[in-house]
């Protein structure tokens, strides 16, 4: 069955089926045009993000991984603030002949992933477009201390959550006909496919109040590390690669460039952090206590640059990760 077959009121009354009902909100989801919470007193994050078919879609994703990674971006950049999300709102567009089960798979993606971080999708709008596009809003009340982009000193160590490389694997065997043996290919994709928010990770990092700067890496490692420079106006000396020794290896064998698979892919959603070292001990126990993955990659230095040390040498990076419209 096609969305024309039913029209704009069928389908938000089949949404309110595929959706669950937040129990706290003032105003009935589907009956209102908007919604209302009572919220409590403290610093709130507001962020919005989007995805289109035709650029965010990769090759076998499925129409609810789209949509729920649209929720994991989102999320993300509010786990880079240290907040919670407390709610999101989702505008979707559709051409008049698309499919109605996918149409379900969307909501239900978007459902998923608000899930996932305890929270609720609560309204937005839907429409008519030549392809599909999901934008999705979201607000989360920070836990304790608001981490922001601009705060890194010289000497701080920076940190990040998470291995990169993964997702330019999948981007390369998906888009540019790259062999991967299964095992790389089944974790490549699932990183690609299935990302996940570090939201535990910034819920942490809040309540420490240690953190001098944070940012969520969607655009790639370099991007991520740039935007922290020229915000906080310093560099970054990178002593550590952060990476699994599989994906090494693998890299190794097939004389692909390792610096590009780490610092140039994107939409890995780890964060990056920087803390004075005099904190570090505290912010690490933090982390590993609960089972997170927490790995110190080098320090804050005063000439606004980004150094790696591979290999006994250092090399200077430059311009180069996701971005729209040149990428």
């Amino acid at each position: 069955m096609r969305l024309s077959e039913l029209g704009e009121k069928k389908l938000i009354e089949l949404v309110m089926k595929l959706i669950r009902v937040n129990p706290k909100s003032l105003l009935k989801l589907g009956l209102d045009d908007a919604d209302a919470l009572r919220l409590e007193e403290g610093v709130y994050v507001f962020n919005t993000d989007f995805v289109a078919e035709s650029t965010d879609k990769l090759p076998g994703m499925t129409y609810r991984q789209l949509a729920r990674k649209c929720i994991v971006a989102n999320a993300a950049d509010l786990a880079a603030k240290g907040a919670k999300p407390e709610g999101f709102l989702a505008s979707v567009a559709l051409p008049s002949d698309f499919d109605l089960s996918s149409f379900e798979e969307i909501f239900r993606g978007l459902d998923q992933g608000a899930a996932e971080y305890d929270s609720y999708l609560l309204g937005g709008d839907l429409g008519e477009a030549k392809e599909v596009l999901i934008s999705v809003s979201a607000f989360g009340r920070v836990r304790k201390k608001l981490i922001s982009r601009e705060g890194a000193r010289e000497g701080d160590l920076v940190a990040v959550t998470g291995f990169f490389g993964w997702n330019t694997l999948a981007f390369m065997a998906l888009l540019e006909g790259l062999e991967l043996p299964d095992e790389i290919r089944k974790k490549a994709l699932e990183s690609a496919f299935l990302p996940k928010a570090p939201l535990r990770e910034g819920l942490i990092l809040s309540e420490s109040e240690v953190v001098t700067s944070a940012i969520d890496s969607s655009d790639g490692l370099y991007a991520s590390l740039d935007h922290l420079s020229k915000t906080s106006k310093v560099g970054f000396l990178i002593e550590r690669l952060p990476v699994e020794d599989k994906l090494v290896k693998f890299v190794s064998k097939r004389g692909l460039d390792l610096i590009r698979i780490i610092f140039y892919g994107g939409e890995e959603f780890h964060l990056i952090f920087t803390v004075p070292p005099s904190d570090w001990e505290k912010v690490r126990l933090s982390l590993c206590s609960e089972g997170l993955t927490v790995i110190p990659i080098g320090k804050v230095i005063s000439e606004t640059k980004i150094v790696v040390v591979h290999d006994s040498r250092k090399i200077t990076l430059h311009e180069g990760g996701w971005e729209h419209f040149t990428s």
